[in-house]
């Protein structure tokens, strides 16, 4: 049983999302989204792209996935090891092909398929973590059927698209979630349903 392919979805989630956070400091149960730009007032810029990721991931899943449940499997001292080792094998691949960067076709694709793996390194554990229990976390961070690696790949494309480069943070960091918060929703359902409990993962 596979996970699908959410992101046709990203869309129509992003429009619910928008009226949501537009209605956020009136309906928001956990109060997150409320807080806007004024939780991140006088953080370091690092910290307060943390609060942003969160504020977008419970904005998200309260539009779409109401009922998936808080588990809490990741920590921030675990996503920041997990961005540092991220960013650790991107230099080590980007330092010795930085030359390539500077030939024709090759340096387009070498920094797009590198850029492509830090985003997923990175994103896929970070839409996960708050949701997500430490099983469920190690299971769907490695699940080669949720195709993170493309995901990746679109974001870091749409970084060398004119315009689009504005939104592309925000997007892709939408996508990641959704993908994460759909895979985790249909893992917990599929629990539910199989005989004796019995666990599905994609393949």
């Amino acid at each position: 049983r596979s996970y699908g392919h959410p992101g046709a979805e990203v869309a129509g989630c992003m429009k619910a999302l928008n009226m949501r956070l537009n209605h956020a400091a009136v309906d928001d149960s956990h109060g997150v989204l409320a807080a806007g730009q004024a939780s991140r007032k006088g953080l370091k810029p690092f910290q307060a792209d943390v609060v942003q990721t969160a504020q977008l991931n419970d904005g998200f899943r309260v539009v779409i996935y109401p009922h998936v449940e808080r588990r809490h499997g990741g920590s921030f001292a675990a996503s920041l090891g997990n961005s540092l080792v991220a960013l650790f094998w991107f230099l080590l691949w980007a330092v010795p092909t930085f030359v390539l960067w500077f030939v024709p076709v090759v340096g387009f694709f070498i920094p797009l398929l590198l850029l492509g793996r830090l985003n997923a390194r990175v994103l896929r554990y970070d839409a996960l973590a708050e949701y997500a229990d430490a099983g469920e976390l190690r299971r769907l961070v490695a699940a080669p059927g949720l195709q993170w690696g493309w995901l990746g790949l679109v974001g870091a494309l749409m970084n060398l698209i004119p315009f689009f480069w504005f939104f592309s943070t925000t997007i892709t960091g939408l996508a990641f979630i959704h993908a994460a918060l759909y895979a985790l929703n249909t893992e917990r359902s599929s629990v539910l349903a199989a005989p004796s409990g019995e666990r599905v993962i994609a393949n």
